[in-house]
């Protein structure tokens, strides 16, 4: 059976804090499987799902304070796909998902 909801029933990939390694597979965070989920949840808003990850940057610059902060900005950002003049013009759905609202570190 095909769902609309490709993540649901989805073990959710969170970080773990201060190294931000994902709790699930101990990768580095945002995982392969959380990018997947992410750009599935936040299918209809790039910006919210950018500011999303900028938000979990500026946690991770502050958690490892040696780090190189443009290494981990790559590392949050560098994945999200480029959008499109015309989707951009367009603008994104203002109103967050329950799936969204629920996603938690």
């Amino acid at each position: 059976m095909v769902t609309r909801r490709p993540y649901a029933g989805f073990r959710p990939h969170t970080p773990v804090r201060p190294v931000f390694r994902c709790r699930e597979c101990g990768g580095a965070w945002p995982c392969q499987p959380v990018r997947l989920v992410l750009l599935a949840m936040y299918r209809d808003d790039r910006r919210r799902l950018a500011a999303f990850l900028a938000a979990r940057l500026l946690a991770a610059i502050e958690d490892q304070p040696y780090s190189e902060p443009m290494e981990l900005a790559e590392r949050f950002l560098g994945w999200l796909p480029k959008t499109s003049k015309i989707s951009d013009a367009k603008g994104g759905n203002s109103q967050m998902t329950a799936d969204q609202r629920n996603y938690r570190e």
